[in-house]
């Protein structure tokens, strides 16, 4: 077992490997035109453990109006335990978020998902439902990024990282969407 000073020294490597900060900073930039926009929401979803850093990143988005008087729609697609257990039953679990998904967005609608392999199939599907409906969407990815990377080329934040690390990728996506608030706060602090 490794000390918790080598796990720390591990996140810190990883985070260094890949510059992510441009990414960070479009992303930035896009949440900030959602949430100006007029009809903008900002969906979230996950897979396992990281559907809880969607939940976890929609809820912080859903307090910039407590925070910077900034209102910020978001949905976590997750959420809603009993809708996705009846879709998964009624439809197929590669379905539920997709379902849920297309009878909620707009054409100002944001995507922004998380999944440290990126093989995920009901994520693959969303990121395609986005790109046919034109909308800007966004994936946290691990590992080698899998096969969601090929749909989200630009768009993804990527913690390139041994196959099978989802502790340490979900903890970088986790600081990432803490670092990707503190700057909306920031920005409209400054700015409204």
């Amino acid at each position: 077992m490794e000390s918790w000073q080598d796990y720390l020294l591990k996140l810190r490597d990883i985070g260094n490997i890949g510059d992510v900060s441009p990414n960070l900073e479009l992303l930035q930039t896009e949440l900030i035109e959602v949430i100006n926009s007029e009809n903008g929401i900002v969906f979230t979803a996950g897979n396992g453990g990281s559907a809880s850093t969607a939940e976890h990143f929609s809820a912080d988005l859903s307090q910039m109006r407590k925070r910077v008087k900034t209102n910020c729609k978001s949905i976590c697609l997750n959420s809603s335990v009993s809708l996705n257990s009846a879709l998964a039953n009624d439809l197929s679990y590669s379905e539920t978020l997709q379902y849920i998904f297309e009878s909620l967005i707009n054409e100002s609608s944001m995507l922004i998902t998380f999944s440290a392999s990126g093989n995920s199939e009901n994520i693959y599907r969303l990121h395609r439902l986005a790109k046919e409906r034109g909308l800007s969407a966004w994936a946290f990815l691990g590992f080698d990024g899998g096969r969601a990377l090929e749909i989200v080329k630009d768009r993804n934040i990527l913690f390139t990282t041994t196959i099978g690390s989802y502790g340490l990728v979900e903890n970088l996506h986790l600081s990432a969407t803490h670092f990707l608030v503190d700057g909306l706060v920031d920005h409209f602090r400054n700015n409204t």
